[in-house]
């Protein structure tokens, strides 16, 4: 492990394919990992892979929120507008074109000026929100080649981005347990529990507690014994 120190503290981390970015509370960014497509942000650095942070100098704008593809960067500003760099095989950057960018570049989401709201990015795709609420979209989306943003139907970055990977962004966990075993250890967990029982048996002294429909399930002779039950409650 590898501990990293910064001047401000860290108020946001993304990270793609072996890169990170990281916003400081002062508005400074700072990337470093692989480099090959100008991910860095920094044309100045010319190697592949940087170990050390590097800050990302972008002339009087602040930045509030960071967003990272495979190998593409996105950053919005306080004034709402947008930043892009690295990677662009498929137009994820926006700028209509497929050349990558190594140093921040603004992009116009719309032909007149309008204020973003947020934004997101995966794999090769990129997407924004602007104030009058409408997803923008580019980059592969549906394996089309979104070159320049384009509005789509959706109403949020989240259903967006659930529907480019065909499921929500949570976390999962494996759980070597299956499903079947789990079911079984909570059925014998409510054996003679007199919390969840709906009928008592009674052995002499001793009072088992027990579920109907269990018994039912699993032996015909309770199945048979609660019909008849039923039968002459309902004669009466």
């Amino acid at each position: 492990m590898k501990w990293m120190t910064f001047q401000k503290k860290v108020e946001s981390i993304c990270c793609g394919d072996s890169f990170f970015v990281v916003l400081t509370e002062d508005k400074r960014m700072y990337t470093w990992g692989r480099n090959h497509h100008g991910q860095l942000g920094v044309s100045t650095c010319k190697d592949e892979f940087v170990i050390s942070p590097l800050e990302v100098k972008n002339k009087n704008v602040r930045l509030t929120r960071i967003a990272c593809g495979y190998t593409h960067v996105l950053a919005l500003s306080t004034e709402g507008n947008i930043f892009v760099w690295g990677g662009n095989s498929c137009g994820q950057l926006g700028c209509n074109s497929r050349n990558d960018i190594h140093d921040p570049q603004m992009i116009m989401i719309t032909p007149k000026p309008m204020k973003m709201l947020d934004i997101a990015a995966m794999k090769n795709m990129s997407c924004a929100i602007s104030e009058e609420k409408l997803i923008y979209v580019w980059g592969n989306c549906f394996d089309q080649q979104i070159q320049t943003p384009v509005a789509c139907e959706y109403t949020t970055l989240f259903d967006m981005c659930n529907a480019m990977s065909a499921r929500p962004p949570t976390t999962v966990k494996n759980f070597e347990q299956s499903e079947k075993f789990k079911i079984l250890d909570d059925i014998a967990k409510s054996f003679n529990d007199p919390n969840i029982s709906d009928l008592v048996i009674k052995i002499g002294e001793q009072s088992i507690y027990v579920n109907k429909t269990i018994l039912q399930f699993r032996t015909s002779y309770f199945k048979q014994i609660d019909q008849f039950i039923s039968l002459e409650n309902d004669q009466e």
